[in-house]
C-alpha cells in the first residue's frame, strides 16, 4: 500500500542517518563544517522544494513497486535537495549542493549498463595478464576470460574487471578537487588525472 511505500522511504531515510554508509560521512562533515553559515531551521515556504519531496517520494515509491534499486536509491537526492530548499532555503542549497550531488556516488549502475562497461575492463585485464604471465615464462593459455595456467583454471570475474577501484578513485578524487583551493582549469585536470 501506499502507507507501507511511505513508511519504509522514511524507515530507509533514518537508516541513512543512523548508518550511514562511508560515502555519506563527506556529506555530514561537510554539513557540521558549515554549520555557521547555515541559518537555523525556518520554513521559507519554497513550493519547488516541496514538489521536489513530492517527486522524491514518487520515485523511491516507484522504485520500490518495480524494484529498481538505481531509482530507490537516486531519490534521496531529491529528497536532500528537497528538504534543504524547503526548511533552510536556496542560500543553504547552494553552501550544501556538491555534498549532496556526491550522495550520486551511492547510487549503484543499473546491471546492463555495469556489464557493458565491466566487460571490455575485465577482457583487457585477461589480455595484460596473459601478456604479464607470458613475460615471466609461464605457461598460460587463455581463451576469452578464462586463463590456465599450468592446469589450474582462472576465470576473470566482475570483481577483476577494477570498476570499483574506479569508483573510489572518483570518489576520492572529486573531494581532492573540493577542497583544493585553486583556478577551475587546474581543478578539471586534478580530476582528469586521477581517472
Amino acid at each position: 500500500t501506499l502507507f507501507r511505500s511511505c513508511y519504509s522511504y522514511f524507515f530507509f531515510f533514518f537508516l541513512m542517518i543512523r548508518r550511514p554508509p562511508r560515502s555519506t560521512l563527506f556529506p555530514y562533515t561537510t554539513l557540521f563544517r558549515s554549520k555557521n553559515s547555515i541559518s537555523p531551521i525556518q520554513l521559507s515556504n519554497n513550493l519547488f522544494g516541496v514538489i521536489l519531496l513530492l517527486f522524491a517520494v514518487f520515485l523511491f515509491i516507484l522504485g520500490d513497486r518495480q524494484g529498481y534499486l538505481v531509482v530507490t536509491t537516486f531519490s534521496l537526492i531529491p529528497l536532500v535537495f528537497g528538504l534543504c530548499l524547503w526548511l533552510y532555503g536556496l542560500g543553504t542549497v547552494k553552501i550544501l549542493s556538491f555534498p549532496i550531488w556526491y550522495l550520486i556516488l551511492l547510487v549503484p549502475p543499473p546491471l546492463g549498463l555495469l556489464d557493458s562497461l565491466t566487460i571490455p575492463m575485465r577482457y583487457g585485464v585477461s589480455i595484460l595478464t596473459d601478456k604479464a604471465l607470458l613475460l615471466f615464462n609461464y605457461p598460460v593459455v587463455r581463451d576469452g576470460l578464462l586463463l590456465n595456467v599450468d592446469g589450474h583454471d582462472i576465470y576473470m570475474g566482475a570483481p577483476c574487471s577494477g570498476f570499483r577501484s574506479l569508483i573510489t578513485m572518483i570518489a576520492l578524487g572529486l573531494l581532492y578537487v573540493y577542497f583544493n583551493k585553486g583556478s577551475i582549469f587546474k581543478k578539471i585536470l586534478l580530476f582528469l588525472s586521477v581517472i
